[in-house]
């Protein structure tokens, strides 16, 4: 008999070629998280490197200690479905209230780096870079600056958040001279950080796939 169980709170499933087939409907709980959606699952999962018995279970218990960050990502995608024209403030979407900013932001990455949503950031925290260095070196009155980018790069000391520049350019345009100095890479990004979240079609789809 081909049919495996894994325990209580598993699923028990069996082999059907390079196919995994769950035997069970309802919640998986694997020791105190549970992944609790609509999803039935009754469902194959390829799992095209382990052909045997054994290498199935082994492949599907590597997959199951994966629940919590994928609960995770299904709460903030969710958030960002519900949300107007599903984009909103990365802060607007925690999937629970003992989730961080720092663990947010990488749930952002994740989500993002496979395409399920699209996000803006801004630089947060920066630093001269050696051509910068290099450049307010430079013995002439004639530099490849304007005379806002040349005081935001002569105002760096280390280390620098845009709120640290003061009153050496406009607040309006920190942003816009922070961003070209650094595209021309006379200043080095230390730190960015994702302010608006937008779900892409990718995303929609694989909602629709977990939950209907």
């Amino acid at each position: 008999d081909d049919t495996l169980a894994l325990g209580r709170g598993f699923p028990s499933f069996e082999p059907v070629g390079n196919h995994v087939r769950f035997l069970r409907n309802g919640p998986l709980s694997h020791g105190s998280s549970v992944l609790s959606t609509h999803v039935r699952l009754v469902q194959d999962v390829r799992y095209m490197d382990h052909l045997s018995t054994e290498g199935l279970e082994n492949g599907l218990v590597n997959i199951l200690a994966n629940i919590d960050l994928a609960s995770i990502e299904l709460k903030f995608l969710r958030k960002l479905l519900d949300a107007e024209d599903h984009r909103a403030s990365i802060t607007a979407l925690k999937p629970n209230s003992r989730t961080s900013a720092v663990k947010c932001g990488r749930i952002c990455q994740s989500l993002a780096d496979r395409g399920f949503v699209e996000y803006d950031s801004e630089i947060c925290r920066f630093t001269l870079s050696a051509p910068g260095r290099m450049l307010l070196s430079l013995q002439t009155t004639s530099l490849p600056v304007t005379p806002d980018e040349l005081k935001l790069l002569r105002a760096c000391r280390g280390p620098m958040t845009p709120d640290k520049l003061g009153n050496c350019v406009p607040v309006n345009m920190r942003s816009h001279l922070i961003s070209g100095l650094v595209e021309r890479k006379l200043l080095k990004v230390i730190k960015r950080t994702i302010t608006e979240v937008r779900l892409t079609e990718t995303g929609k789809a694989a909602l629709v796939r977990q939950f209907w």
